[in-house]
């Protein structure tokens, strides 16, 4: 779960926040290189760019961030909205409103259950 305090953070600096944040802990620069491989870089180099701000991550890598950092994409992509559009609050807090699978699966249930009597 993304942390409140990201909201807080310069809109384009968030999803760089994020990483830096989940890549935190002694071994920082070990899961560095390793999500590094994961993406198919050779090097670290371009994600210690993303993640000092100086470029920014591209959309086909947030289905593998968010693998590799076990979230649900639905907390991922507000924040690659963010980076993109920094000025457009309201396309931030409309991905923020999206539903995670597990979210997803119980609007599906709680559907079935309230609308089983109206056939």
């Amino acid at each position: 779960m993304i942390e409140e305090w990201i909201d807080q953070a310069p809109p384009e600096k968030r999803l760089s926040y994020f990483l830096d944040g989940e890549l935190s802990g002694e071994d920082y620069d070990e899961r560095l290189e390793k999500l590094s491989k994961a993406l198919g870089y050779t090097n670290s180099a371009i994600v210690k760019q993303w993640l000092s701000g100086k470029t920014k991550v591209p959309l086909r890598h947030i289905t593998a961030l968010s693998g590799f950092f076990n979230c649900d994409i639905s907390e991922v992509l507000p924040l690659w909205l963010s980076q993109e559009l920094p000025d457009d609050v309201h396309l931030y807090r409309a991905g923020e409103r999206m539903l995670s699978v597990w979210e997803f699966m119980l609007v599906n249930v709680a559907r079935d259950v309230y609308a089983h009597g109206e056939d």
